[in-house]
């Protein structure tokens, strides 16, 4: 269930690695299988960058729910998403799609409700995602700045003006 009480930027939300560096997406499982009438995504800082919605079914088929303009605008300070959904299948995993290199930020999601036909309203027991705020940012490949490294360039320049050089000249003559 939603434990950030505000909106704003908050620990309790999920947040992707980087703010605004490629499209996002979370995978929300849940207990039991149940049978959607809509989804409820509880955006809390900088929403507006759902997208679209996906289910599975038990054999691991992913189906499109949803797909369109995110329901709580851009520029809000938090909200809640109500997606309807129209399928007669139980599920047990959704997926969000999220387009953040359109809203500047962080999008950050504090919670992802199921809610079935009777109203009844299921939370999502883990979740995955395609990055995390927490994830480790890669280690920065150096470029070549020692004398090894200059040697080393030299020779491969060298190696490939040979190959050029032998790839241009005429083929050897026969042996008489």
């Amino acid at each position: 269930p939603p434990d950030s009480p505000q909106g704003g930027d908050t620990r309790t939300a999920w947040a992707s690695r980087t703010a605004d560096a490629q499209p996002e997406w979370l995978v929300l499982s849940y207990a039991e299988p149940v049978v959607p009438r809509a989804i409820a995504v509880f955006e809390t800082f900088n929403p507006g960058a759902l997208r679209k919605v996906s289910v599975f079914r038990a054999d691991g088929t992913e189906i499109e729910v949803w797909a369109g303009q995110d329901p709580t605008p851009v520029g809000a300070e938090k909200g809640i998403s109500i997606v309807p959904v129209k399928i007669d299948v139980a599920v047990s995993r959704v997926k969000l799609y999220l387009d953040s290199l359109a809203v500047a930020g962080w999008n950050e999601i504090d919670a992802v409700a199921v809610r079935d036909a009777a109203g009844a309203t299921h939370w999502a027991v883990s979740a995955e995602a395609s990055s995390t705020y927490g994830d480790p940012q890669p280690a920065p490949v150096a470029a070549p700045s020692g004398p090894a490294d200059q040697q080393r360039d030299q020779a491969a320049k060298a190696l490939e003006e040979r190959v050029k050089q032998l790839e241009s000249a005429p083929p050897p003559a026969a042996p008489p």
